[in-house]
Parts: structure tokens; C-alpha cells; sequence
């Protein structure tokens, strides 16, 4: 059995690996991520910002999840693609009202990155 310590490790490693090896370790942090312990929640979230773009659809999962929406959002700041700013669109449109405000900044720093044009203010009109 892998250890935590080892799959927050591998997050950092998957410059080095396969799309394959990276999708078994993005399953394996979300099962992590469902822990009960916070610490062991959050390093699994934080994990996900090492493996960049590749851990956008497993990113996007967790946007449902109103306890990670926040940090989950700010990571797909930081990778700032396209498929990312899709992501916080789409959680800003169906979302709670109590992360849609931070889902807004993180698009609106992606919009700075990456030449993107979310509709920012339709957004703004239906916060």
C-alpha cells in the first residue's frame, strides 16, 4: 500500500511520467481528498497544484465540493487554462452563492494569464 507521504511526493514527480501514471495517481488523491482527517484533505488539494494541467478534470470534481471550492478555484487559477477558466464559468453559473465570488477573482486571473475572454460581465449581472 503507498503511503500519503508518497502520493503527495509523486504529485510533485509528474513532469517526469505518463498522462497513464498520472491519472492513477489524480484517482488515488481523490480518494485522499474524501478523507475524514483535514490535513490529509488538504495536502491531497494541494497535490493537485504540482501536477498542473493534467489534474484539471479531477479539479473539476472537486469544485462540487463547497469545503475545497475555494482552494480548488485558486489552483485552477494557477494553471490558468482555458479548460480551467470553462471549469469556474460553469461552477459560477450552477454554484452556491457563497463561493461564487471567489470562483469570479480566480477567472478574472486567469483572464491575465491566458488570452481568454470569459463573460465577465454576464457574471458579475447574475452574482
Amino acid at each position: 500500500m503507498i503511503g500519503a507521504g508518497e502520493i503527495f511526493l509523486a504529485a510533485k514527480l509528474t513532469l517526469y511520467v505518463d498522462d497513464r501514471r498520472v491519472e492513477n495517481l489524480c484517482a488515488l488523491l481523490l480518494d485522499k481528498v474524501d478523507s475524514e482527517f483535514d490535513l490529509k484533505r488538504d495536502r491531497a488539494v494541494k497535490s493537485f497544484a504540482h501536477i498542473g494541467d493534467r489534474a484539471t478534470d479531477a479539479l473539476i470534481e472537486l469544485l462540487e465540493d463547497e469545503r475545497m471550492a475555494f482552494r480548488v478555484a485558486g489552483i485552477l487559477e494557477g494553471i490558468g487554462s482555458e479548460k480551467a477558466g470553462d471549469a469556474l464559468i460553469d461552477a459560477v453559473l450552477r454554484g452556491n452563492p457563497s463561493v461564487k465570488e471567489h470562483m469570479i477573482w480566480s477567472l478574472m486571473g486567469i483572464g491575465d494569464k491566458i488570452p481568454y475572454n470569459p463573460p465577465f460581465p454576464h457574471l458579475i449581472a447574475n452574482f
